[in-house]
């Protein structure tokens, strides 16, 4: 596994194009490799909702100010 930036997942519970099985497997191997993550599953939302979701874009600026990405 090549990722080494901390991670974040995030997926809606009614995704019908990517498996939400993947997600905790993925989790796993991140954190098995001491790599920094999240997982955050939309209820209701579809593949196509997450990327428009209000929350997750609050969830991503959150993360990113985490690591000195974005000012406060």
């Amino acid at each position: 596994m090549g990722i080494t930036a901390p991670y974040q997942i995030h997926h809606g519970d009614n995704d019908n194009v990517v498996p939400r099985a993947m997600d905790p497997r993925l989790a796993s191997r991140l954190a098995s490799r001491g790599r920094r993550h999240e997982l955050h599953v939309y209820p209701g939302g579809t593949h196509n909702d997450v990327p428009f979701s209000r929350q997750m874009y609050d969830r991503v600026r959150s993360w990113y100010r985490s690591y000195g990405v974005l000012a406060p």
